[in-house]
């Protein structure tokens, strides 16, 4: 079965500022990428809704972040806890698999997570994952 993904979700903020400093952000591979601003230091709320494809039965969260994140689909936090990481960041770096039970597969599943930075530098890049061959709605 091939795969399909929801739209990327990405923000980052701090290039100039991290240029300046001379460390991480600016030189990060995925840095050019940024699609919205996220102010650092700080919180951000992501939250998307999908629908899994017909037939489709699983379902992973690929991450990208600087610094934590917490995840959570249809109100339930994925994993033991915070995730956590420093540096650059990279794409699909934290694979979270989702549930079969917390998945809805008649209508809306809601993804959503709570973002930490630290400052200088941040970054959230998320995708939704479900076999099967039609594109998540």
């Amino acid at each position: 079965m091939g795969v399909s993904d929801v739209r990327r979700i990405r923000f980052h903020h701090g290039r100039d500022a991290a240029r300046q400093l001379g460390k991480g952000g600016a030189n990060c591979p995925l840095a050019s990428e940024a699609k919205g601003v996220w102010p650092s230091p700080g919180f951000l709320l992501v939250r998307r809704t999908f629908a899994l494809p017909r037939g489709a039965t699983d379902a992973r969260v690929y991450l990208g972040i600087d610094n934590d994140a917490l995840v959570t689909v249809n109100g339930t936090v994925l994993g033991s806890d915070w995730i956590l990481h420093e540096n650059c960041p990279v794409r699909d770096d934290f694979v979270v698999d989702v549930p079969r039970a917390l998945l809805n597969r008649q209508g809306a599943n809601v993804l959503a997570i709570l973002a930490y930075d630290e400052g200088v530098e941040s970054w959230i890049d998320v995708r939704v994952v479900a076999d099967g061959s039609s594109p998540l709605r």
